[in-house]
């Protein structure tokens, strides 16, 4: 999020050193093109570790530009390869979590466990990156389905995961105030969670 930040600051010098610096470190700390596929292009949390699908789709979110993103056309990643743009294959690697778990990004904390929040800022970075729509598509119709797993209800419902779902519902093109199987209104769920 601090490089999303970055790219919306007004443009300086200074800025644009510490985009660059950043960007350079996420490609040194990149799992290399040699790996298997299933981890290749992967971010880890920090450099020499596996890669992780939240650690990946965190800095994918980054990469893509500034948040609130636009909704742009998507994009195929499929056949990614070693010279491509690092978005691109941050990208890919975020399709291929999203799509071998049919739309659930898995918990790299729970064995089995799906993380509605990485899947959440997965469906985010990869439609601000304008890639791979059909795991933008099957993500948040996952989401759909897990609204309450994610977000909560009532008095424990999460406003984070309320504001970070309705933003990937926009981007998807779902409806935040009718979303998912139950037509959740996720707006006035993130509403309910003020505190007067």
């Amino acid at each position: 999020l601090s490089l999303a930040a970055l790219r919306g600051a007004p443009s300086s010098a200074v800025t644009a050193r510490a985009i660059s610096r950043a960007m350079g470190y996420l490609r040194r700390v990149q799992v290399p093109c040699t790996a298997p596929t299933a981890t290749r292009f992967g971010l880890p949390f920090q450099g020499g570790q596996p890669a992780n699908p939240l650690a990946s789709v965190q800095a994918l979110v980054g990469i893509a530009g500034t948040l609130p993103a636009p909704s742009v056309a998507g994009t195929s990643v499929v056949g990614t390869r070693c010279g491509d743009p690092l978005i691109q294959q941050v990208s890919a690697y975020v399709a291929r979590q999203v799509l071998a778990g049919k739309g659930a990004i898995p918990s790299a904390y729970e064995d089995g466990a799906a993380d509605w929040n990485a899947t959440a800022a997965g469906v985010v970075g990869l439609a601000a990156a304008g890639a791979a729509p059909g795991a933008v598509t099957t993500g948040i119709r996952a989401l759909g389905r897990n609204v309450n797993a994610y977000v909560g209800s009532g008095s424990t419902a999460s406003p984070a995961a309320a504001g970070t779902l309705i933003q990937a519902a926009v981007l998807a093109g779902a409806a935040p105030r009718s979303f998912g199987t139950g037509r959740t209104n996720l707006v006035a769920v993130l509403l309910a969670t003020q505190r007067r």
